[in-house]
């Protein structure tokens, strides 16, 4: 209890997150940067969780309501001609099949936040957009139109895309009877708190405490 006192002392504006999940994740984080061993196992984890929980909420469980089911007949076609798929091991692979099953309501669990980097990372970059043609892409690139301006920017910014590329592989280490190497750590630390002690960008980018935006 004292560590997690220190933590709200250090940070006040923890106080101000209200999702509990993501609160007692903030909370599991930053006490992990105490110990560098806790650090580079635990604090990858639970940012990836935020990661997760907020991509889901506020970015794919919005846009999912927004598909008409026209619309979602056109994937499955696409997905039946293999548009955008990759060979990978010596056979075609489709990257995004997981995003696809949840936002068409096959899948009941989110995908994980490597799988969503790949989707989001994919409908940013304008040559495969072109190339593949998938109107998922051209959807998606619609609904980031209507959100708020600061929260746009972010998900258009390649920069914070590959902040959480390293946060997918920085997790995937700590989570799987590994640790991520401190620099890989200390990569991503800014996702959730920043130079200054200032809220991170990934709660930036879901609107959380907008009088820090960009700071």
């Amino acid at each position: 209890k004292a560590e997690l006192e220190d933590v709200r002392n250090q940070w006040r504006w923890v106080d101000r997150i209200t999702d509990p999940d993501i609160f007692d994740c903030f909370l599991s984080a930053a006490v992990s940067i105490k110990n560098e061993r806790d650090y580079r196992r635990i604090f990858p984890v639970q940012v990836s969780i935020i990661a997760e929980i907020l991509i889901v909420n506020k970015l794919l469980k919005p846009f999912k309501e927004t598909l008409k089911s026209e619309g979602i007949k056109t994937y499955e076609l696409d997905d039946k001609k293999k548009k955008g798929w990759r060979w990978e091991k010596g056979r075609p692979r489709d990257p995004y099949e997981v995003v696809k099953k949840f936002l068409y309501g096959g899948r009941f669990h989110s995908p994980g936040l490597g799988q969503w980097g790949i989707f989001l990372s994919d409908s940013n970059d304008n040559y495969i957009v072109e190339k593949t043609k998938l109107k998922l892409f051209e959807d998606f690139r619609d609904y980031l139109k209507v959100i708020p301006e600061e929260q746009r920017t972010m998900w258009s910014d390649d920069k914070f895309i590959k902040q959480l590329k390293k946060l997918a592989r920085a997790r995937n280490k700590s989570a799987h009877n590994s640790v991520a190497d401190m620099s890989e750590v200390k990569a991503i630390h800014h996702l959730l708190i920043n130079d200054e002690g200032k809220p991170g960008i990934l709660l930036q980018a879901f609107g959380f405490f907008p009088e820090f935006h960009g700071r």
